[in-house]
Formats: C-alpha cells, structure tokens, sequence
C-alpha cells in the first residue's frame, strides 16, 4: 500500500491516512488526506472539509472559502457524505451569521 501511495494512488493514500490517524500520527495522516486530496479523492477532501469546519470557531474567516471549495469539489463527484456536510455547513454558517449580527 504504501508503494502505491508514493506512487499516487489516491486511494491507497486516503487507507493510509486512515491508518495513520487511527495511529494517532495526525501529521503524517494529513499530508497524505492533502494527497489524496490534491489528486481529487473526493473522501479525502471531505475529510480535509472537516478538519477546517472544527478550526472555523477559532479563524472562520480564513478556512471557510477553502471548506466550501472542497465540499463542493467532493459534491461535484457525487460523494453523498459530502452533500450532507455540506449541507450542514451552510446551515451553520447562516446560524454563525445571525449570532454575529445580533451580537453587533
């Protein structure tokens, strides 16, 4: 599996990034979502959509965009759990908008 990944097999880089996190190795396990990801695997952009949805309550602004353009790319394929996420995303995001402006 690994040759395979090195070589580019999406697939085999999104097993090994499953592999890796469940290791506990996050830091490998992203380099080859982002792989995987790079190379249109559409579960290992989902996977990277949410890895950047839990990290908007800290810095919304900044990975908002780039969540929704990996959603999008995942929906684009056909990839149901990306249409739900994605789904909820927007949801949260109109949720996180009306809190700021009765916040304001």
């Amino acid at each position: 599996m690994t040759q395979k990944a090195a070589k580019g097999d999406t697939q085999a880089q999104f097993d090994l990034a499953e592999k890796y996190t469940q290791y506990g190795e996050t830091e490998i396990a992203r380099k080859l979502y982002r792989q995987a990801a790079n190379n249109g695997h559409p579960a290992a952009q989902t996977e990277i959509a949410r890895t950047l949805v839990r990290k908007r309550e800290h810095v919304f602004q900044q990975y908002n965009k780039a969540a929704l353009t990996l959603f999008n790319n995942a929906v684009q394929e056909n990839y149901a759990p990306a249409e739900m996420l994605l789904g909820k995303f927007i949801w949260d995001f109109v949720v996180f908008q009306n809190c700021m402006q009765k916040v304001r």
